[in-house]
């Protein structure tokens, strides 16, 4: 198995010539683009062996990121705040 670093790089002149193979078979390319140049939001769920969401809700909040809750999922949260979550204390204690 390949790892993480023996794939390119993807560079915006690579990741524009992948959307450029779409082009003809989209009914609307430039929302394809606009689409794939929006980042996704963060979406996380806590595990209630380890803690629970009204604690996990107040650190986020502490640290002021806004969760909003995931309807399907118990426990389960996203957020448009948190663009970096391997680089807090809540992520890495797991």
């Amino acid at each position: 198995m390949r790892s993480h670093s023996q794939f390119a790089p993807f560079t915006p002149d690579l990741v524009q010539a992948i959307l450029a193979r779409y082009v003809d078979i989209v009914d609307d390319p430039q929302s394809l683009f606009a689409c794939s140049a929006t980042p996704l939001p963060v979406c996380l769920w806590v595990n209630p062996i380890k803690s629970n969401p009204s604690v996990l809700l107040s650190n986020l909040t502490n640290l002021g990121i806004s969760l909003e809750s995931v309807p399907w999922m118990s426990g389960a949260f996203r957020t448009d705040d948190w663009r970096s979550p391997g680089q807090t204390l809540a992520f890495t204690a797991g």
